[in-house]
């Protein structure tokens, strides 16, 4: 029921993210992906965006999703043909009951009116990146595309900390024939001298 909703940000009675979480949002700064035409961050992965975005991935606030995807959209080129998403670990899909970045695309489909594809797959052998140090995200997922000849293909995410994994997703789709590659995230972690408390 609509009563027992509480913001995933403060625990605020009400929606998610509620007014006063909103405000306090940080827009992100620039941010490069190798390979990609353009790439898009709304946010800072800092305080009460970090907050949503753990809810989201690891609280079963699936309803952020929308939300943030409705957002996200918003920054698609509009000559793009194509969205897509970098998958979560198969293992993470099962303890989630869901892959954040296809709730994300598919929310930003729905606002676009553009076909949202699965064209990239994950081997199961890749760890999350969550946790991994630095060196070890350097080496990001590896990622096979589908066939894309000719589109241009926007690929959704939810965070770029080095910008491995969607550097990955860009040249597997370069490589299957893709006119150009977009990427559009939710946050960017800021450089430590950046990061700012709550």
């Amino acid at each position: 029921m609509w009563n027992d909703r509480r913001c995933a940000g403060c625990g605020t009675r009400g929606w998610s993210p509620c007014h006063g979480c909103v405000v306090t949002l940080l827009a992100a700064g620039p941010v490069d992906v190798e390979g990609a035409r353009k790439t898009e961050a709304l946010l800072d992965y800092v305080g009460v965006t970090r907050d949503l975005i753990h809810s989201f991935k690891y609280g079963g606030a699936r309803d952020l999703g929308r939300w943030f995807g409705e957002a996200m959209a918003r920054r698609v080129s509009s000559d793009v043909d194509m969205i897509t998403w970098v998958p979560t670990t198969a293992r993470r899909r099962r303890e989630r009951g869901y892959d954040q970045a296809q709730l994300l695309a598919r929310a930003g489909g729905r606002l676009t009116q553009l076909p949202v594809r699965r064209l990239l797959r994950r081997s199961d052998a890749d760890p999350p990146q969550t946790g991994r140090s630095a060196t070890e995200r350097l080496r990001g997922p590896r990622l096979v595309s589908s066939a894309v000849e000719g589109l241009r293909v926007v690929v959704i995410d939810d965070v770029v900390t080095t910008g491995t994994s969607a550097a990955n997703a860009v040249t597997a789709l370069l490589h299957r024939g893709a006119l150009s590659v977009d990427v559009v995230v939710i946050a960017r972690t800021p450089p430590p001298s950046r990061s700012r408390s709550r």
